[in-house]
């Protein structure tokens, strides 16, 4: 399916042979690189163990309500 997707914008003249930077096309680079390294600093920052300390877990049978 991805063959017959490619081949159709080639001939539809979707996708140019030989593709030109724009102002444009220069800040959607930066954009996604800022946000790739944001996002990989962020998944790397909150996979630390130290980030969620773990706390004792509940016991609900334990508990007697006084009145």
């Amino acid at each position: 399916m991805g063959g017959f997707l490619y081949n159709f914008g080639q001939k539809m003249n979707f996708f140019r042979m030989n593709p030109r930077l724009t102002k444009s096309g220069y800040a959607s680079i930066w954009h996604h690189l800022i946000y790739g390294l944001a996002t990989s600093k962020a998944i790397v920052t909150l996979s630390a163990p130290n980030v969620f300390p773990e706390k004792e877990p509940i016991n609900t049978q334990d508990k007697r309500l006084v009145h």
